[in-house]
């Protein structure tokens, strides 16, 4: 079982009414009157009664089968949002996605949040709590060993990206391979400089020297020696002379 965190209810009873409206199961457990509810069954949130200080509720949560069923739609969110991914028109090193195939990847990842809509909410905090610098916007007490926390922190990290749109856009770059990549950076700063004036044979030569000293993409560093004629193939450039090299 995770850590337990308390908090103070003005009204235990309607607070216990609104579990039981909730589908809580309640009972006695040494001295403590526990209602109890599984979500999407791989968790088990726990609200806990003392007999003598009924307005202290004890929270609670449990990892079912060792968080197996957790770490399978963690797998399922995962899927989604990679598949989402795909369908993103962000880079010109793929071939654009049709409008429909990004829509229908889009709406199995939105069904997938509103049928586990309560069991995210474990893990999320109500949108409206105040946050002090320094505090996570997640629930971190779920788990109770660290395989479990694990596969929590795993299944955060599928939410992140499925709540955060941007954040995805620029997980598409990890996509493309670095041959890819290189030949999108070729075509895009290709464009750039034609819309300055610059002449193919001048883009070329500094594209030449960018691949050659890896500058071109500071996070990977990798250097490649491309002939002009090439270069101008990638970018879609036509010169007269190809005695570049």
């Amino acid at each position: 079982m995770g850590t337990a965190h308390y908090f103070v209810t003005s009204d235990v009873i309607a607070f216990k009414r609104r579990l039981e409206a909730e589908h809580y199961s309640c009972k006695e457990v040494y001295g403590w009157e526990v209602c109890s509810k599984i979500f999407a069954r791989a968790v088990v949130k726990h609200y806990g009664f003392w007999q003598t200080s009924p307005a202290k509720v004890r929270v609670t949560y449990e990892l079912l089968k060792e968080g197996k069923p957790l770490l399978q739609l963690t797998n399922k969110l995962k899927k989604l949002n990679w598949e989402y991914l795909q369908e993103l028109p962000v880079w010109i090193t793929k071939r654009a996605p049709r409008a429909k195939a990004r829509a229908n990847k889009w709406k199995a990842l939105r069904a997938f949040l509103h049928r586990y809509r309560d069991l995210i909410g474990c893990f999320r905090y109500a949108p409206d709590e105040i946050l002090l610098e320094g505090n996570h916007p997640f629930n971190m007490e779920i788990a109770a060993t660290a395989n479990g926390l694990t596969i929590c922190v795993q299944f955060i990290r599928g939410l992140l990206a499925a709540y955060s749109p941007f954040g995805l856009v620029r997980g598409r770059r990890q996509v493309d391979k670095p041959a890819q990549q290189r030949n999108g950076w070729i075509k895009r700063y290709a464009k750039t400089y034609k819309k300055r004036g610059w002449i193919a044979r001048e883009i070329a030569r500094e594209i030449q020297k960018e691949l050659r000293e890896g500058t071109w993409n500071e996070r990977s560093k990798l250097q490649y020696n491309l002939a002009g004629d090439t270069i101008c193939k990638i970018a879609g450039m036509k010169i007269s002379h190809r005695n570049m090299n």
